[in-house]
Parts: structure tokens; sequence; C-alpha cells
């Protein structure tokens, strides 16, 4: 049977689209050049990283309601995030790092080469290493995609600890709502060179107001889901967004009214082609940056054909990820994880 998520929406065709819309915005910045910017807001890649966390928030606060407990909870999420790094962290340092620079792999694997790789898998980025990506255009970017797992992941754990620890979970992540909103104006005036695994602490709060976006939309679904209402909140958020264009508004108001749109359009279409069989916009996310830096450099096709050929090669890899690696976890034995339900209960 199929999860609910999947049987009245079309957010995995939507996430796919995001995932090919972060290559086409990363495809001007590797080639030396200023990506686009959708309202003076964003690059299209950031606005598709608002369509990520705004699904994320709200599939994944269904699958907290069908969690019995916050272990168990956790447990899905780690299995969703990490098992797919460790592949993607040997292709970056050891296939691409034998292939474009040493040749031989005896000769170049080091505890640099497995620190970078603990570095990936324990989500705190692609640190460079020397000579991997030599005379690029970007020749110490190995995979800035990254750079948005450890934020979704602390929205995975707030989430749960709001969902678990109070009675109104509800009640509690409205208030979590209106406190990252507070911090998100006041950061937007102030900034902080605070930093949390390896990314600036106020990128989070924005794109953590659309994973919770997201995940009140979920709980609130009831009052919204008929079509006349879904018309009119697809009206007025589409109003205040483009009111609010290039003025300083938008860096956070943009956050709430594009994720509020992301979530509306993709619970008002059924999809009809992927409906829950498959999931490559990870994999095509996690890869799309290396792959692109070597096709580009490589190559130097014309720069939409080689666009397009960095989105053929980021889906085969999506597709190699999913079916060898992310498809095995998400299908781990519901003995363990009902084990630590017990656990999880009991805490």
């Amino acid at each position: 049977m199929k999860s609910i998520e999947h049987r009245n929406n079309c957010f995995d065709i939507i996430r796919l689209f995001a995932a090919i819309t972060v290559i086409i915005s990363h495809q001007y910045s590797l080639s030396g050049m200023s990506e686009p910017i959708f309202l003076g807001m964003s690059t299209y890649g950031g606005v598709a990283v608002i369509v990520f966390f705004a699904i994320s928030g709200f599939l994944i606060s269904k699958s907290c309601m069908r969690s019995k407990g916050f272990v168990s909870y956790m447990l899905k999420r780690a299995r969703r995030i990490f098992p797919a790094l460790l592949p993607c962290a040997i292709f970056m340092y050891l296939v691409l790092g034998v292939y474009l620079k040493w040749g031989d792999l005896s000769s170049y694997i080091n505890i640099s080469i497995l620190k970078n790789i603990i570095s990936v898998v324990t989500i705190q980025g692609a640190p460079p290493h020397t000579g991997i990506f030599e005379g690029f255009i970007h020749p110490y970017s190995l995979n800035d995609s990254l750079w948005t797992l450890p934020l979704e992941f602390l929205c995975y754990l707030l989430l749960g600890m709001v969902f678990f620890l109070f009675k109104n979970s509800l009640k509690a992540m409205l208030i979590a709502f209106v406190v990252l909103f507070i911090i998100s104006i006041y950061l937007l005036f102030n900034k902080t060179a605070i930093v949390f695994f390896g990314v600036v602490l106020q990128a989070f709060p924005v794109r953590a107001l659309s994973f919770f976006t997201g995940a009140i939309m979920a709980l609130t679904i009831n009052y919204w889901s008929d079509k006349k209402t879904k018309q009119y909140i697809l009206i007025i958020s589409f109003t205040i967004l483009f009111s609010v264009a290039y003025k300083n508004e938008i860096n956070v108001l943009g956050y709430v009214l594009l994720s509020t749109i992301t979530i509306v359009i993709g619970c008002s279409f059924k999809d009809r082609i992927i409906s829950g069989r498959f999931d490559y916009s990870y994999g095509i996310y996690i890869y799309s940056f290396p792959v692109q830096q070597f096709i580009i450099n490589k190559f130097h096709f014309e720069f939409y054909f080689g666009m397009f050929v960095s989105i053929i090669v980021s889906l085969f890899f999506g597709f190699l990820s999913w079916h060898f690696v992310e498809s095995k976890f998400v299908k781990v034995n519901k003995s363990y994880v009902k084990k630590h339900d017990v656990l999880g209960q009991s805490t």
C-alpha cells in the first residue's frame, strides 16, 4: 500500500523539477557567470531549496504523526539522509580524485581523504581537496549543494521535539513559526558571522520558516483543502509576493509565500507518473554539483547543451542512488523500528 502522502498530490514531480532547477541555476555559476535572480530575492537554485524545505515540512510532519516515538521518527529521517552520502563522498574524493589527478588509488588514499569523506557523511560539507578540480573555473568548490543538509536535519530535530514534547503540537508549531519569523527579521538587519556546520547561522531561520510553513499546512489541511479556498490562497499569496518583489521584505515574506504556493499547488494535482514509485530528487541534488563541475570544465560544451548533458547525467546518478542505496534503507525491516518505538515511548 502506498503511503498517504503519495495518493493525492504531485510533490514527487515538484521535487524532481526543483532538483533540475538547481542544476540549471548552477550551470551559470559554475560556468563563471552570475546566476539569474528571482524577484530580487534569491537565485532560482535558492528558490528550489525553498520548495524542498516546504515539501519536507509537509510530508515529514505526516511521518512524525505516524511515528510512535521520537527515536523511531529520527531513525527514519537518518535513513533517508545519511546512507546516500557515503557513495557520493566516495565518488567525489576517490573516483574523481583518482581519475582527474592521481591516477593511482594506492598512492592517493590518506588520512585527509578519509576525514573529508567523514565530513560529507556527517553533513559537515565537502571540504576541497588539493588538486581534484585544479584548473577548473571554481577549483575549491567540490559540492556546494550539501550546505542545506545540516539545516534540514536541524529542522527534523526541531519538528520532532515540538511534536513529541507538547500535547498541542499545532499550537507549539505556530509559536515556533512566530519565533523563527521574528529571528529572520532581526537577522535581515543584523548580520551574524556565527557558523553552524559550516553554514552561516542566518541562513537557517528563513529556511526553517519554509519547513514549518509546510508542517503547519499539513496539520491544518482540513481547513484549506477545498478547491475554492486553495484558489483564494494562491491569489493572495501571488499578489503579496509580487507586491514585495525587489523589496527587502521579500527576503523573509518570500520564504513563507513560496512555501505556501508550493504546498497548495502540490495538493491540487494528482501525480499518476511517479506517485511514490521512486524519488530521484535527492540523488540528483547531491551528485549534480560535482557532475556539472566535471562536464563544464572537461568537455567545454556549448552552454545550453552542457546544461542538458548535466541534467541527463545527474538523472542517471539519481537513478543509481535511489535504486541501489536510498530505496534499500527506506525499506529497512520494520521490526527494527518497532523495537526503537518502545524505547522512544519510554523516554
